[in-house]
């Protein structure tokens, strides 16, 4: 993955801001996301993402991963296929 596919990544996430979101990710856990805070480290090309925690939800787990680490990206309303990795 290069830092174009992980800067898409973190704006498709952007467009689901305040919408549930699943994300699939390489060691199979699946998250739930409602809305993320991103960066990117000098000499990265994987962006970091902490998600439900800006603003925080009750009941609502706060996760950390990279981009590298996603498989797939889904709407929860709609079950549509956000992203999804070519690796699959």
């Amino acid at each position: 993955m290069d830092a174009t596919v992980s800067r898409d990544i973190i704006e498709r996430l952007r467009q689901q801001d305040c919408r549930w979101t699943l994300v699939c990710l390489r060691d199979g856990r699946r998250l739930r996301v409602l809305n993320i805070a991103w960066g990117l480290d000098e000499g990265e090309l994987h962006h970091h993402i902490t998600t439900n925690a800006s603003p925080p939800s009750d009941g609502v787990e706060i996760d950390f991963f990279l981009t590298n680490e996603i498989v797939e990206i889904r709407d929860v309303e709609t079950d549509r296929v956000l992203w999804q990795s070519g690796d699959l």
